[in-house]
Order: C-alpha cells, then sequence, then structure tokens
C-alpha cells in the first residue's frame, strides 16, 4: 500500500478531498502511520522487461524533484518530458519520510511535512489512478548501507565531510590563500574524483563547482541504491555530473563484476556492457497552467503513445540483436535510425495540434542508457552480500540493480536502464 492507498483507506474518500479539508494535525499524522509504516511493499509488476520507469528525485538538486523547488507549484518541464517520453515514472512514497520525523520526536516538522505531501499528492493523484506515476517504499538515507557503499566508492563518508570541510575553508579562503584553496579544490574534483571539469579559477567557482558535485553524488547514490532495492524502477540522469558519476561507477564495478580472464570476445562484448542509445528529440512543451488531466491527455494522444511503443519495441530488438551476439554498432544504429524516425513523426503530430502552442520553440534531447549482462558468467563471482540481503559494497548494490530484472533465473541475459535528458535546445538545430 502506498500513501494513496492508506489515505483511501483510511477516510474512505480520495487524497485531493482529503487535501482540500482541514489542514492535519499530530493525530492525523499518527492515523496515517498506524495504517502506513507497515504495509508499504515495492510495486513490482513491470509491464515489460523493456518498459522505462524513470526514479524522480525527491532531492532538489537543479530542480529535479517532481515540483521543482516550489512544492506548491504545476510539474516541472523536466517531469513532463519524462511522462511523455517514457513508459512511466515513480516516485518515493512520503509516509517514510514522515514517520522519520515523527519517530524523532519532530511532531512539528512531521505534521508540516505531511501537510505539505498530502497537498502535493492530491494533485497528482489522477496520474497515480492512469497508472504512470507509482511509488517505490524505498527511501534509504544517507548512511543507510547501500549509499554508503556508493559514496564509499569514491572515498566519500555518509557525513559528507569532505565537502563540509571544504566549504568550511572557503570562508577565510580569501584573506589566507586564495591560489591554494583554488588548487586543493581542481585537485579534489579532478585527481580524486577524476571527473575532468573545467579548471577553477576563482574561490567562488570553486565553492559552486564543489557543492554541485556534492549534491550530484548525493543524488546517484539515492538513485542507485533505490533502483538496486526495487527492480521495477530505472535510474533517472540529468546533466554532466550525475552522469559522469554513474558512468564511473558502472564502469569500475562492471569489471570487477566481470573479469577479464573469464570472457571471450563475444561475451566482452554482451557482458560489459553499458552504451548510450540516443531516443529522440522531445518536444518540450511548458507545463503552465497544465491540468493533470491536459498532461494524461497529451500523453494518451496518438503521437506520445506511438513514440512509446516504438521505444519499446526499439529496446527489445536491440536487445535481442546485441544478446545473439549480433553486431553491436549495427544494433545501435538500427535502434537510432528507428527512434529518429519517430521523433520526426511526434514533432510533426505535436505541430498539427493544439500543443504547438505550448511548444516552446525547442525539444529536449533524450536517451537511455542500456547495460547488458550475461548472467551465467557473473553468477558464482562470490560477492560478499550479494543475494543475502546485505548490501556492503558498491559491486553488491551494481550487482543487485544489474540482475534486478530478469523475467525468469533462466534469462540469459540481464539488462537495465537509465533515462537520459540533455538540457533543452532550440528546435531548429536539431533537425
Amino acid at each position: 500500500m502506498s500513501f494513496v492507498d492508506v489515505v483511501r483507506e483510511i477516510y474512505g474518500t480520495p487524497v485531493s478531498a482529503v487535501a482540500a479539508g482541514p489542514e492535519w494535525g499530530l493525530a492525523d499524522v499518527d492515523r496515517l502511520l498506524s495504517g502506513g509504516s507497515t504495509t508499504l511493499r515495492a510495486e513490482t509488476n513491470v509491464r515489460s522487461s523493456t518498459d522505462v520507469w524513470p526514479l524522480i528525485s525527491h532531492h532538489d538538486f537543479a530542480g529535479e524533484s517532481l515540483f521543482g523547488r516550489d512544492a506548491e507549484s504545476t510539474i516541472t518541464p523536466r517531469t513532463l518530458t519524462l511522462l511523455l517520453a517514457f513508459h512511466g515514472v515513480v516516485i518515493a512514497d512520503p509516509i517514510s519520510d514522515i514517520e522519520r520525523l515523527r519517530k524523532t520526536n519532530q511532531e512539528r516538522a512531521a505534521v508540516a511535512h505531511a501537510n505539505r505531501v498530502l497537498r502535493s499528492i492530491g494533485r497528482i493523484e489522477r496520474l497515480v489512478d492512469a497508472d504512470v506515476v507509482r511509488f517505490t517504499p524505498h527511501r534509504p538515507a544517507l548512511d543507510d548501507p547501500s549509499r554508503s557503499a556508493v559514496l564509499a566508492h569514491f572515498g566519500v563518508d555518509p557525513t559528507m565531510q569532505v565537502f563540509r570541510n571544504f566549504i568550511e575553508m572557503s570562508a577565510a579562503a580569501e584573506e589566507l590563500d586564495p591560489h591554494y584553496f583554488i588548487q586543493q579544490a581542481n585537485e579534489l574534483l579532478n585527481v580524486r574524483f577524476q571527473l575532468g571539469l573545467p579548471v577553477c579559477r576563482s574561490v567562488d567557482e570553486a565553492v559552486e563547482m564543489v557543492t554541485r558535485v556534492a549534491a550530484a553524488m548525493i543524488e546517484v547514490s539515492w538513485q542507485l541504491s533505490v533502483c538496486a532495492a526495487d527492480s521495477a524502477c530505472d535510474l533517472s540522469i540529468s546533466g554532466y555530473l550525475p552522469r559522469k558519476l554513474l558512468t564511473l561507477i558502472l564502469a569500475d564495478e562492471m569489471a570487477t563484476l566481470i573479469p577479464d580472464r573469464t570472457e571471450t570476445e563475444y561475451q566482452q562484448r554482451v557482458m560489459r556492457h553499458f552504451e548510450t542509445l540516443r531516443v529522440g528529440a522531445i518536444p518540450n512543451l511548458n507545463p503552465a497552467g497544465l491540468t493533470i488531466e491536459d498532461a494524461i491527455a497529451i500523453r494518451g494522444g496518438e503521437g506520445f503513445s506511438s513514440f512509446r511503443d516504438v521505444l519499446r519495441k526499439g529496446l527489445d530488438r536491440y536487445k535481442s540483436n546485441v544478446g545473439s551476439g549480433n553486431d553491436q554498432q549495427h544494433a545501435l544504429g538500427e535502434f537510432e535510425d528507428s527512434m529518429a524516425e519517430a521523433a520526426r513523426s511526434l514533432s510533426k503530430a505535436t505541430s498539427q495540434t493544439s500543443l504547438k502552442e505550448r511548444a516552446k520553440g525547442s525539444v529536449v534531447p533524450a536517451a537511455v542508457g542500456v547495460a547488458m549482462a550475461a548472467t551465467s558468467t557473473i553468477v558464482g563471482q562470490g560477492l560478499i552480500g550479494v543475494g543475502a540481503g546485505v548490501v556492503t559494497t558498491a559491486s553488491s548494490v551494481v550487482w543487485n540493480w544489474w540482475l534486478g530484472r530478469r523475467p525468469s533465473k533462466d534469462t540469459q541475459i540481464a539488462s537495465r536502464f537509465c533515462a537520459m535528458l540533455s538540457s533543452p535546445r532550440s528546435a531548429e538545430t536539431s533537425v
């Protein structure tokens, strides 16, 4: 049962109706928790092994949460694009956060958060009913073993002390030795973390970049941890920093899971495989004034429905081609050609409907990262914690994520996805 299910069961009415009534007090919060704290479970009913269900963060980093930095606003342009281009989206069930506040005697904070959640979920309730938004019960804290393992891969502890120390130093950097401070920042970013970033040239620039890297690390650790625990949702990454961090950890841990000495040339191509497939340019629609009913109607229209159908079939064909040992570059080219045609058809359909008034004259380039593995050579590596429900290393997190969506134990190829959106760009330059 999710937040929506629990509220409906307790009050016998839609969440939106409860949200329209009196604000909740502490008794209402306790009533919610007594009904929901022990009943959260993952919704593992993925419709197809080639459906893509991006996980939308509850973090405000780069405005990537459901409503951005304003919980009272409409859904963000990024959320709208994910809803339209992919098969559904997943959000973390908020009950666990409310429960955490209540258990630590932060009663006022628990009540305030519960009321914010009630209003927010009430606004998107129709998306839940339309089966395009679902909840995951997993909302691990930063010190959760799985998130700690991901952070440890980069030499960072759950307190984020290396970043805290740096920010504290910045207060006196200009007065003491700004050049030393900037040098330390560049070494942290490009030597320790190997991010390949432009050299910082000022204290302010260094502070901003270090802060952004910390936020990206928090987001990537959360995404991997949740998707490793819940196979029904997929990674969702935007921007250079999160994508770079994800690529680094996947490359390192995939190499750990599948040693070179056990592979034939074909197995190397299939098993150690994380490829970025271009999905196409999605019309960048303005969500201002858009009702949830409007979003559902747009999503269900022929243009976007056809696009998602081509995506599902294309991913299925790509997996089949690569898994059968066919040329990887040919499989990639075939997928991207079919998606480019689907994107052109989508753009044409959009321009011929009332949606053209919502189009911003720009598009959002979308892609899907695909990780594939031949399961027979991964099984038996003997990683500590794998398969026993104990996550102690980054390798175990990647293992659990990678093998989480096998339709059956006999399946030869395991695959997982990562939805990727780039910054909007002019539609004219993307033709």
